[in-house]
């Protein structure tokens, strides 16, 4: 699995402030010197065969050192499993154009997710250094929700923290499921729902630490019984379901970390959202470079990844 280890202070961080990456002209706040301060497990000769195996695969896009000690990080230092990681992650790209074909903050798929749902990384770390993103919907009318539009945005805004933030000590994920409803679940391919959570899972440079649910509905087991079998006993393990709105999820997370709208000491979540807009948004042709690095399947020489049609399920 891709467990990373990545958060952005973005209020901090302008597009505009970011230094250039070292590959692709990528912006970034990070640095290589900074990372290695950071991480005395980073050793350079295992970041050197990482790039000099990116350059043997001729089907992987050229990415650069900062996106690759991501890369690294998330597997713990692993030169292997890093490499899975990154085959999984732009093979599964490749694979999945309704998730990744068009990554343009301002296209109308990514405006009219914002319309839907409300996702932002919050301003503070938990006690342990672990970045803090929240979720839920803002239009609970199922005859809108679109489950691929959703999930293009939910990796623009990933990318964007794993960009500007270097790494951390993890993420937990906060989500207010509020208002869904089996209607919602009856509109997810499960297809995409697979591919997205594989992509998640095993591709993400990222250290998952921990997943609240809240406000979870009686009809919760419905839910679970869609999404289990594409979720890894470890990552099942890391989720814990909340029926009241905030109650016991104080005990994992400080009350005022959270959003005002939910006790907590922070600006509310629509302002979090409308500033994390506006910074993805000024950064837009960040997205569209992005968007293209891709596997190119004809030219593939690992056996890393061998099929990746063992993904599909219709």
């Amino acid at each position: 699995m891709a467990e990373a280890d990545n958060m952005i202070h973005t209020e901090e961080i302008g597009c505009v402030q970011n230094r250039n990456m070292a590959a692709g002209g990528e912006n970034s706040s990070i640095t290589v010197e900074e990372e290695f301060r950071k991480n005395p497990e980073l050793k350079k000769q295992d970041l050197d065969e990482l790039r000099d195996w990116m350059k043997s695969q001729a089907h992987l896009p050229k990415i650069s050192d900062e996106q690759l000690i991501l890369f690294l990080h998330s597997c713990y230092f692993k030169v292997e499993p890093t490499k899975k990681t990154i085959e999984v992650c732009y093979t599964i790209r490749t694979q999945t154009p309704e998730l990744f074909g068009n990554m343009d903050p301002l296209s109308d798929d990514v405006q009219h997710a914002w319309k839907l749902v409300q996702i932002t990384k919050l301003p503070e770390p938990d006690p342990e250094g672990r970045a803090l993103v929240f979720g839920r919907l803002r239009d609970t009318d199922p005859h809108h929700f679109n489950f691929c539009n959703m999930l293009k945005l939910n990796h623009i805004l990933t990318w964007s923290m794993l960009r500007d933030g270097g790494t951390n000590a993890g993420y937990v994920f906060i989500y207010d499921i509020a208002g869904f409803t089996l209607t919602h679940l009856s509109r997810i391919p499960l297809s995409t729902l697979k591919k997205h959570l594989t992509y998640v899972q095993e591709g993400y440079p990222l250290r998952m630490k921990g997943v609240h649910i809240i406000n979870v509905p009686t009809y919760v087991d419905k839910i679970m019984t869609v999404i289990k079998p594409f979720l890894k006993k470890d990552i099942m393990k890391m989720v814990r379901f909340h029926t009241g709105r905030t109650d016991t999820l104080y005990t994992y997370v400080p009350r005022e970390l959270l959003p005002k709208d939910y006790g907590g000491d922070q600006k509310s979540v629509e302002e979090l959202c409308q500033a994390m807009k506006e910074r993805v948004e000024a950064c837009r042709e960040w997205y569209l470079q992005e968007q293209t690095l891709k596997a190119t399947g004809g030219k593939r020489r690992s056996s890393l990844v061998p099929d990746f049609r063992r993904l599909n399920i219709d």
